[in-house]
């Protein structure tokens, strides 16, 4: 018996140096002797994101490489399962020599891919989706404002986490709901207290992380603004 798992990726927000893509599972064909026969699943499964960098300059590419060092540096020193819950845990990595995209304004009943050859491969990295953001619980609030114990316990969370990458001598630039997300259990918030948010915020990106306990270069006067307006 031989199974086939087959994957599907839509991009999902593009900024700074890097792509995200959701990554879904689509059914699996079950091969039994001559048979195949397919594997029946409600709907699509969400399997992760896949992060992918936009350019190919190698400064770009450093620049990405570094949020997956920040990652992988997070696992190896933050092994107990309290502190891994507020990172997104790494699927796999890789480089891509060929981008292949779906030609959308394709009319006829062919639809042939838009090849893109890089003059370097373009690194990647699939970690865990986790999901909702703080963002989308704001937004889908419909008084625009969470309850106060909520918002309460969450912004301890976020505390949590950005206080486990202080101690590693990083910090992160460009602190935003978008960044946070929930890490909901199977079931949802109806069988947890209130008082557990704070142990289920986790950061999502990492890309404008710095070290600030290190021997840095000398100061500048002038530097490009990171960050963002609203909450930097």
């Amino acid at each position: 018996m031989r199974r086939n798992f087959h994957y599907t990726t839509n991009a999902l927000r593009s900024e700074g140096v890097s792509t995200d893509y959701d990554v879904h599972r689509m059914s699996s064909v079950i091969t039994v002797g001559k048979l195949n026969i397919r594997e029946r699943i409600a709907n699509e499964r969400r399997e992760g994101i896949l992060r992918l960098c936009r350019y190919d300059s190698e400064g770009d590419i450093k620049i990405f490489k570094h949020e997956f060092l920040i990652l992988k540096m997070l696992a190896k020193t933050y092994t107990t399962r309290s502190h891994r819950a507020h990172y997104p845990y790494i699927l796999g990595q890789g480089s891509l020599p060929e981008l292949h995209y779906l030609n959308v304004t394709e009319t006829s009943g062919k639809h042939h891919d838009i090849v893109e050859t890089p003059k370097i491969p373009r690194p990647y990295f699939i970690i865990e989706s986790l999901e909702p953001s703080v963002e989308t619980l704001l937004k889908s609030n419909k008084t625009t404002f969470l309850p106060v114990n909520t918002s309460i316990y969450i912004t301890i969370g976020c505390i949590k986490a950005l206080r486990l990458l202080h101690m590693k001598g990083f910090a992160h630039r460009n602190v935003q709901p978008a960044y946070f997300a929930l890490r909901l259990p199977r079931g949802g918030l109806l069988s947890r207290k209130e008082s557990e948010l704070s142990d289920l915020v986790a950061i999502t990106d990492l890309s404008t992380c710095r070290r600030y306990r290190a021997n840095l270069v000398k100061g500048r006067n002038h530097l490009t603004y990171i960050g963002n307006w609203k909450y930097g």
